[in-house]
């Protein structure tokens, strides 16, 4: 059926399949849907339709498929599409259709771990070992901690770099709406700031317990720092 679709009839194939209400079907459509080399998936772009939105909308039929072990393979392919593009709602509504069909607990809980973004946070640790290792780095931060404003700027510009990088990667590649490219542009920007700021009071601590200079200032220039590397290090 995908070679005869065009933007002139993909929306009423698209409804068509939905009436049917095959999982079959549904599942193969959406596998489809996703290769982001496909033509099925262009269209989606071309007729400005929410591809997140059919992913989960999906995720239930698909989770009544008799044959159990393709099901949670196709799933856990639509979970890891929708958190490539940090649609983290769209994602639990397919991990609680995972849930439904009987995924294993361990295989669940490996699954989960990507809901923390933890390549951001391995960037973010990067980041901070690369400061820890370039005297050049460490010199501009300590000279920049005398001035209030590189204090303020260096964790706005950090802040305001990835939250922007992040908006426009998902109105971009998911054509989501405005609203919904800042929410998960917010929740990427929040998660990578905690990350940063947990780095940067564990150096604060462990530097304090070993009886070495620091201050708290260095400690939000150097956590601003690292986020920006670790964001930048995330990317690939």
């Amino acid at each position: 059926m995908s070679s005869n679709l065009n933007p002139s009839n993909f929306k009423n194939e698209r409804e068509a399949l939905w009436k049917r209400n095959d999982p079959a079907e549904v599942l193969d459509w959406i596998k489809e849907s996703i290769d982001e080399t496909s033509a099925r998936h262009q269209l989606y772009r071309i007729c400005g339709v929410d591809l997140d939105a059919d992913v989960a909308k999906a995720a239930p039929l698909i989770a009544t498929l008799s044959d159990t072990s393709e099901s949670i393979f196709g799933l856990s392919f639509m979970w890891r599409f929708l958190l490539s593009r940090h649609a983290f709602a769209a994602a639990w509504k397919v991990s609680a259709a995972l849930k439904q069909v009987g995924e294993p607990w361990s295989f669940r809980l490996w699954r989960l771990k990507d809901l923390f973004l933890w390549r951001l946070a391995v960037g973010i640790v990067a980041g901070f070992l690369l400061l820890s290792s370039s005297s050049l780095l460490q010199d501009i931060l300590a000279r920049a901690q005398e001035h209030h404003g590189w204090l303020v700027s260096l964790p706005l510009i950090a802040v305001l770099i990835i939250f922007a990088h992040t908006f426009a990667y998902v109105l971009g590649a998911a054509g989501s709406g405005l609203r919904d490219a800042l929410s998960r542009a917010a929740i990427v920007t929040l998660i990578g700031s905690i990350y940063a700021g947990i780095g940067g009071l564990l150096i604060f601590r462990g530097a304090g317990n070993l009886g070495l200079c620091t201050t708290s200032r260095l400690m939000v220039l150097s956590s601003a720092a690292a986020l920006l590397l670790g964001f930048v290090f995330h990317l690939f």
